[in-house]
């Protein structure tokens, strides 16, 4: 795992004070919730209406949190229209450590996202019931509002959980872009390193 991606991580572990006590009983009840179901692998999708920002982000965050944390779990990412991974998104992990790769001339191109040298996390915008997501036995995380309100029923999940963040969008072309999106991205692996640790009590 490159180093400044796992200097985060570690980063978190020090930073649970900065997640809302509110938020953190959410987390740990979603946790246990998972806990409940008897599966010796868990798959989760990352929900987002058009795939391109915060759903990347957690499908990023929670493969690299699996691996670091040995939770066996396969992260993947949806949305309920196809678009393609925003730019700024691939930005801002570039400017978290990862390496991105990304084919040229494509319109919905299949991104790399590498934490390691032969560790990579594969991109791209998909509705949430296309291949390669599994169509069953899986876990649905919403992570935005809109889908969490327009698409309240995902077919054959075990379960769904709403666990939604801004959407950095709204800072595209201000001088706050680039932070705010690091913002997001930050905030998501934070959550989300907390919700694993809570697979570990």
């Amino acid at each position: 795992m490159y180093t400044r991606v796992k200097s985060y991580i570690k980063q978190f572990e020090r930073d649970d004070h900065r997640i809302e006590m509110q938020r953190k009983t959410d987390i740990k009840a979603i946790a246990e919730a998972m806990k409940q179901h008897s599966i010796e692998f868990y798959q989760c999708i990352f929900i987002c209406t058009h795939n391109s920002r915060r759903s990347i982000f957690g499908q990023v965050w929670a493969t690299v949190l699996a691996d670091y944390y040995a939770v066996a779990l396969n992260a993947f990412s949806g949305g309920t229209e196809v678009t393609t991974v925003n730019n700024n998104a691939l930005l801002a992990l570039a400017d978290l450590g990862f390496e991105v790769q990304e084919p040229q001339n494509a319109d919905n191109p299949k991104v790399e996202v590498r934490y390691g040298s032969s560790s990579v996390v594969h991109c791209f915008s998909k509705v949430f019931d296309d291949d390669p997501n599994p169509h069953r036995d899986f876990f649905a995380m919403m992570m935005c509002d809109h889908a969490a309100e327009h698409c309240p029923i995902i077919p054959n999940a075990l379960e769904r959980f709403n666990l939604t963040y801004p959407d950095p969008k709204r800072f595209d072309g201000t001088a706050q872009q680039n932070q705010e999106y690091k913002r997001v991205a930050l905030t998501i692996g934070q959550e989300l390193s907390y919700l694993f640790r809570c697979f570990q009590v």
